[in-house]
């Protein structure tokens, strides 16, 4: 897996660019050691913007204590399927289970360019406006993934963190366990 391989391989590789992708729970749960941007489409219908939602939320929301959110911008681009950053026809898979997408293929293009060039400028270079405009992006991601993470400590999912398993109804909230549905 490519992870697995940039990994193995820190010193060579300065980043690393998900698109339509995620950072494996084992990759984020070792400290994964290069920069790494996820580019996620809110209409994937093979690589679900819930399942990179659980990936924003260790990287983001509950990191681990030597990891960065800087280093680890997620960004959803709205409209977009898992089709939207190819061209030409669908594979059969992706043709039968991808959602249909609300922006063209240009519109879906013109996005990522964008968005991968941010990222790569602010890499490189630390450029003052691309990192603005990484930053507003984030803002963005923040607002569009804040639903989905409130679901996921609500419902007491286990992909969040372990259930406290209270010997109570009502548990306590606690920094190593999740308090609330069980």
């Amino acid at each position: 897996m490519l992870q697995d391989w940039v990994a193995a391989n820190k010193e060579q590789v300065h980043g690393l660019v998900l698109i339509s992708s995620f950072l494996s729970r084992a990759s984020i749960s070792t400290g994964f050691p290069v920069p790494t941007f996820t580019v996620a489409g809110e209409l994937d219908g093979l690589c679900r913007v819930t399942r990179v939602a659980e990936a924003y939320y260790h990287l983001h929301v509950d990191p681990l204590p030597d990891v960065s959110p800087a280093d680890f911008p997620v960004a959803v681009v709205e409209g977009m399927n898992h089709f939207g950053p190819a061209s030409g026809s669908p594979p059969l898979l992706v043709r039968a289970r991808d959602l249909r997408s609300e922006i063209t293929e240009s519109e879906a293009h013109s996005a990522l360019a964008s968005l991968l060039s941010n990222f790569v400028t602010v890499s490189v270079s630390g450029d003052k406006p691309a990192a603005m405009a990484l930053t507003e992006t984030m803002s963005s991601t923040d607002e569009f993934m804040a639903p989905i993470v409130k679901a996921f400590v609500v419902e007491g999912s286990t992909r969040i963190k372990p259930p406290c398993n209270c010997q109570t109804d009502v548990c306590d909230p606690h920094v190593d366990c999740l308090a609330g549905s069980p």
